[in-house]
Formats: C-alpha cells, sequence, structure tokens
C-alpha cells in the first residue's frame, strides 16, 4: 500500500503477536517523524525487512522494537538518526538480535542498544 504520505508510524504493527515475516523494502518512510512503537510486542516476529526506511526525518524510534523476542537480525545500513532524541528502550527484550548499523549515520543510536544485543558496526559513508 501507498505510504508515502505517512508521517506517523506509530505502534502500526505493535502488537501483532501473530506475524512472523514482513517485507518492508518498499515502503516509502521519507516524510515519516514518528515510528514509536511501529513493531513492538511483535512476539513471534523472526524476520523484518526495513533494509531501504528512510528514517532522515524520525525524532522518535522509543521502543520501537520492544519484545521483539523472537527477531534475530536487523539491516538498520540505511537508517539516518541525526534527527532523532528518542531512543528509549528501543530494543529492550530483544534477546536473540543482531543489529547492522552504520555508525556515520547512526552515531547517536549506537549507545542505545543493550550489551544483551549483538551489534555490527560499519564505518562508512556509502553502502553496496
Amino acid at each position: 500500500f501507498n505510504t508515502s504520505l505517512a508521517n506517523y508510524m506509530c505502534g502500526m504493527f505493535s502488537y501483532c503477536e501473530n506475524l512472523t515475516s514482513l517485507d518492508l523494502s518498499n515502503f516509502d518512510t521519507k516524510g515519516v517523524t514518528d515510528m514509536n512503537s511501529m513493531f513492538s510486542f511483535c512476539s513471534s516476529l523472526k524476520y523484518l525487512n526495513i533494509d531501504n526506511f528512510d528514517t532522515r526525518l524520525v525524532n522518535n524510534m522509543a521502543l520501537m522494537f520492544s519484545h521483539d523476542t523472537k527477531l534475530e537480525r536487523l539491516n538498520m545500513t540505511s537508517f539516518d538518526t541525526h534527527n532523532c532524541d528518542f531512543f528509549n528502550l528501543m530494543f529492550e527484550g530483544c534477546i536473540n538480535l543482531l543489529v547492522i548499523v552504520n555508525q556515520v549515520k547512526c552515531e547517536n543510536l549506537i549507545m542505545w542498544i543493550p550489551e544483551y544485543v549483538d551489534k555490527e558496526i560499519i564505518n562508512t559513508f556509502f553502502i553496496n
């Protein structure tokens, strides 16, 4: 569906407890400012493709993946979090997760990733 005019995606998939896989690689997120709790409490979610998310305008990512206990891998290399101020509990309870993040575009996010979440940090301006 068309998300090109969306500004708020708060809780969009929150509490979708039977959801196991979700491919949002075609979501247009360039106008979105709030992703608070977007995928929180999706307790069966194992695969989530957000590879092409444009997060340059997002100010709030608090609780975004909170308690997605089966989620295994998040490629967040497209994320740019320079305008984001709220990361509180973004990965709370994500005990099986590997986050792949670009340090150049997400320097302010990295400190919010809990120790129990594995992370792969890439240090490049351009990712092929």
